[in-house]
């Protein structure tokens, strides 16, 4: 319920900032966003899923785990800042984008916080983090709307990007040490840290390989055609990608069901791989299908005329969370089965789809050509790349099986009778 609040708000307020600002300066905004974020990937150092581990595992030394991981993610952040303020340097952009992403990038420095959350997790306790982030969002889209009101110049909302990343570190570290208080017990230990990197290290590469696949497009486009094009592009991307946390959310609720069988029952194990396949493709074909028809309404209700062509990147684009969801649910099989540094090459291909087919496409068909590189580039990283490597073959014909809806009759009859046995024992214990 939260994300679709905070989805409804988010595509409410980028929708009022675009009309405000207009295509060029929309563009040089976004293009700011689109760099930093390029960066962002590396300061969780692929440690999410291992610190939720080992904090679970390691109850007692859980502070001194924290502890550890926020200094060296902290210290991640300063020099992610170094190297953003390095590729500034050596490329050529307006003065005005490079002072947006200087700002933007400051909030590297609040995301090592999110230790907190990974705790919350580990106890199974993630509201407080939902309240936390969901109260950071709602106060910077508040001041967004404010800065609009009174005609703010564009640095100002570069600042309430900022603003929401301070506020969400402020609000969880409130939550946390009003209940935990002592953390007198930490000490900082790097080299738990280390030790864990050592094999998370290939998570890195494939998540920043999988964030350049979404985020190439708008700084190519720059390079290649101008601000007003990345505007008009993001505008209809942005109606896409807020959608990518449905898929999201159901293959999050697979796991533990997939690690549970994947010991027990290998048969069961696959077959329930199969039905996850089906069941994202399902949810993104309800999504796909009614956004390429809504399209032109949409883009014209929420942007108005001066972004008119975004309509078309929308019917492009929005073909991507397909793809992606098949990548979110495959994913799980590559963590379940631990072979991470498959998810670093599917990402390296995807990545080289992307950049060849944007040089070859943005110069011809500018903004629709750059959502079409988008969507074959998710396509050969989370779909065809399972041809290539013998051990995800298997996921490759459970992908295509789910496209063609083969086995959707038995999965509607396997659900509706075990909606029975829920019913009926249900009435039992009445």
């Amino acid at each position: 319920m939260e994300r679709a609040l905070r989805m409804v708000i988010s595509i409410f307020v980028f929708a009022v900032l675009a009309q405000y600002l207009g295509p060029e300066q929309f563009g040089i905004f976004n293009f700011a966003v689109a760099f930093v974020a390029l960066f962002t990937p590396v300061l969780a150092l692929g440690l999410n899923r291992p610190v939720v581990r080992q904090l679970i595992e390691e109850r007692l030394e859980a502070q001194t785990l924290m502890l550890s991981v926020f200094v060296v993610r902290l210290a991640a952040a300063f020099i992610m800042i170094i190297l953003v303020l390095v590729g500034i340097y050596f490329q050529s952009t307006t003065e005005l984008a490079a002072n947006l992403i200087i700002i933007i990038a400051l909030g590297f420095l609040f995301q090592p916080f999110d230790v907190i959350a990974l705790w919350y997790e580990s106890q199974i306790r993630s509201r407080f983090t939902v309240f936390a982030k969901f109260a950071a969002f709602g106060l910077a889209s508040s001041v967004k709307l404010i800065l609009i009101a009174q005609d703010a110049p564009l640095v100002w909302f570069a600042w309430s990007n900022v603003l929401e990343l301070a506020l969400g570190a402020a609000f969880i570290c409130w939550f946390y040490f009003a209940q935990t208080r002592d953390f007198s017990s930490a000490r900082l230990r790097p080299s738990k840290v280390f030790n864990m990197l050592r094999k998370s290290w290939p998570a890195i590469p494939a998540a920043l390989g999988i964030s350049a696949c979404m985020r190439l497009d708008q700084i190519m486009l720059e390079y290649l055609v101008d601000f007003r094009a990345v505007g008009v592009y993001a505008a209809g991307s942005r109606l896409s990608d807020a959608w990518f946390f449905l898929t999201g959310a159901v293959v999050t609720s697979a796991f533990p069901i997939l690690i549970h069988h994947r010991s027990d029952d290998r048969k069961e194990y696959r077959e329930n791989l199969g039905r996850l396949m089906l069941l994202v493709y399902c949810v993104a074909l309800v999504i796909v299908i009614p956004t390429i028809l809504a399209a032109e309404w949409m883009v014209h209700f929420l942007y108005g005329a001066e972004y008119q062509q975004a309509a078309e990147i929308l019917k492009i684009h929005i073909v991507s969370l397909v793809p992606m969801a098949f990548g979110q649910a495959s994913g799980l099989w590559i963590y379940a089965e631990w072979k991470i540094m498959l998810d670093l090459y599917r990402a390296l291909l995807g990545v080289s789809v992307n950049v060849a087919l944007n040089l070859l496409l943005i110069p011809i068909y500018g903004p629709s050509g750059a959502a079409v590189a988008t969507v074959v580039s998710l396509i050969a990283a989370f779909y065809l790349f399972d041809i290539l490597v013998p051990s995800m073959r298997q996921l490759f014909i459970q992908k295509s099986r789910a496209l063609l809806l083969v086995g959707l009759p038995s999965e509607l009859k396997f659900q509706m009778n075990r909606l029975g046995r829920l019913l009926n024992a249900s009435s039992g214990k009445r």
